[in-house]
C-alpha cells in the first residue's frame, strides 16, 4: 500500500526525518533545519503541523525543549486532515483547541500537564481504526482520544500553548518496536525505476550463516538486484496467513487480495536465528491505500493458531499472552524490486536496510 499525493509525494515517505511546515502561527519561530519550534510573545498563536504526513502507526516524538510557569496549560497535539500548504499563517486561529477541533478534519487534545517538563520526550500515532495513542518517556499511557478519519493523509497538528515553550521533533532517523527494539534504517540511492501493479507480492529469501549452494538458492538468488553477491538459501512462508493472503505453490510468494489492505499477515516457516539475514523483495504494489509493510517478531508458534485469530489491526497482537513486537509501515514507499533486508542481532536488536530500486 502506499501513499502520493500531488506535489507532496516526496514529504510523505515515512523515512524521511520529521520537520515542521513552514506554515505556522504568528508567535512560532522555526530553527533553521525546522526541527524545533518556539513559541514567542503570549501564550497562544502557537499553532504548528509537521512537514509531511504521518503514516498511520507512525510514532511521532516529540521533546519538551522549554517550558515556562507564567501560565497555565500546556501543549495541545493530534492530527488534521488539512494540508498545511494550503493554509496561510495569518490566518490560524489563536487556539487548536477549540477553534480548530471544531471544523472538520482537525482533532487535537491537551497534554496532562504533569507530562509537559524540560527533558520529557513525548511520542503520539494514531492506529487505522482512528484511535491515537501516546507515551512519555518510553513508557505507553494509553488511549489519548479517538474518532479521527483515517482515509486520507494526516499531518501532526501541534499548538505549543501556555507553559510549553519549546518543543522539537526527536529520534528523526530511528523507529522502534514498541519502545523494545531499536532500527536503523539506512537508504540506498535509487538506480532505476519500473511500473507498478495492482497486487501486492512479497518474496522472502534469506542469507543464513549455514548457506547452502544448490541449484534452488542459484535460481532464487538471481531474483535479487542488491545482494546479487550473496548465496540465497529460499525460507519458505509458514501456512498459517491472513484471511486476505494468498502464498505460492512453493511458499515463496505471498499476494494480498486485491480491494483489500489489511489482515494480510504472513510468518517465516520456521523460527529466524540470530545473525541471520532476511531479504524481502517487493513484486507489485497497489496505490489505492495508505500505510505500507509492516514487520515485527513473535514468540508465538504459527501452527498453534487459527487466521480467526488474526486481528485486522495489528496493534491487537499486542493483547496476546504470548511476546509481540510490530512496526507498521517499514516501507511506506515501495517500488517494485526494492529489497528490505532484516539483521537480527544476538542481543535482540535488528537493523532494518531499505534499498530502492
Amino acid at each position: 500500500m502506499l501513499y502520493v499525493s500531488g506535489n507532496s509525494a516526496d514529504l510523505s515517505r515515512v523515512d524521511l526525518p520529521l520537520t515542521f511546515h513552514p506554515v505556522h502561527g504568528d508567535n512560532v519561530e522555526l530553527s533553521v533545519d525546522r526541527r524545533q519550534a518556539k513559541r514567542g510573545d503570549s501564550f497562544c498563536k502557537g499553532i504548528c503541523f509537521s512537514a509531511r504526513p504521518i503514516a498511520i502507526g507512525e510514532r511521532v516524538f516529540l521533546k519538551f525543549v522549554d517550558t515556562s510557569g507564567s501560565w497555565s496549560g500546556v501543549l495541545r497535539f493530534g492530527f488534521s486532515s488539512t494540508d498545511p500548504g494550503t493554509l496561510r499563517g495569518e490566518d490560524l486561529p489563536r487556539y487548536a483547541c477549540p477553534d480548530m477541533t471544531n471544523k472538520p478534519g482537525n482533532w487535537a487534545k491537551a497534554l496532562g500537564e504533569r507530562y509537559a517538563v524540560a527533558g520529557n520526550e513525548l511520542f503520539f500515532y494514531v492506529t487505522r481504526t482512528g484511535d491515537v495513542f501516546y507515551g512519555v518517556n518510553g513508557e505507553d499511557k494509553g488511549l489519548f482520544f479517538s474518532g479521527v478519519n483515517t482515509s486520507g493523509p494526516l499531518w501532526a497538528l501541534l499548538d505549543i500553548y501556555g507553559n510549553t515553550a519549546c518543543v522539537e521533533f526527536s529520534n528523526p532517523l530511528q523507529q522502534t518496536l514498541n519502545n523494545m527494539v531499536a532500527t536503523s534504517i539506512v537508504p540506498v540511492t535509487p538506480a532505476s525505476r519500473h511500473n507498478n501493479s495492482m497486487a501486492s507480492h512479497v518474496t522472502s529469501i534469506t542469507i543464513s550463516d549455514n548457506r547452502r549452494n544448490n541449484r534452488e538458492a542459484q535460481t532464487r538468488a538471481q531474483i535479487s538486484r542488491f545482494h546479487a553477491n550473496a548465496e540465497f538459501s529460499p525460507l519458505p512462508f509458514h501456512s498459517l496467513s491472513g484471511r486476505n493472503i494468498r502464498i505460492s505453490q512453493d511458499q515463496l510468494v505471498a499476494t494480498r487480495t486485491k480491494d483489500e489492505y489489511c489482515n494480510a499477515y504472513v510468518f517465516t516457516s520456521r523460527p529466524l536465528r540470530c545473525g541471520e539475514k532476511i531479504v524481502i523483495q517487493v513484486q507489485g504494489v497497489d496505490r489505492s491505500f495508505v500505510g505500507g509493510l509492516a514487520f515485527g517478531f513473535t514468540s508465538c508458534d504459527p501452527s498453534m493458531m487459527q487466521t480467526e485469530q488474526l486481528p485486522d489491526d495489528a496493534d491487537l497482537l499486542l493483547d496476546r499472552l504470548e511476546y509481540w513486537v510490530v512496526n507498521k509501515d517499514v516501507c511506506r514507499s515501495p517500488e517494485i524490486e526494492d529489497e528490505l533486508s532484516f539483521y537480527l542481532t544476538p542481543d535482540g536488536m535488528y537493523t532494518l536496510q531499505h534499498t530502492k530500486c
